[in-house]
């Protein structure tokens, strides 16, 4: 299914179900033949569009540098989730 299909269907969903939340588990931005290219921005575009309402953490947003990781969660358009990974010496949680 094309991502205009997903989409749609998507849309679909949300007019049947008005009070569901749309949830992302993650693994989005790595691993895939693009991302050699594109260094996982070519899912920013594609969940945004997709107006999830939550993400979360997955293993593979993990395989850049954490700084290309901060890049890349803050250019998307919906909160993502983390209980337990701090920032290096801090309290501060990743998600």
């Amino acid at each position: 299914m094309g991502v205009c299909n997903f989409k749609a269907r998507l849309e679909q969903l949300r007019l049947e179900n008005p009070e569901a939340v749309t949830l992302f588990s993650g693994d989005c931005m790595s691993p895939s033949t693009l991302t050699n290219i594109k260094e996982g921005w070519q899912m920013v575009h594609a969940l945004n569009t997709l107006k999830i309402d939550c993400a979360c953490f997955g293993n593979h947003e993990f395989d850049f540098q954490i700084e290309h990781t901060l890049k890349l969660i803050r250019a998307t358009n919906f909160p993502w989730l983390l209980g337990n990974i701090h920032f290096i010496g801090t309290n501060v949680l990743l998600g």
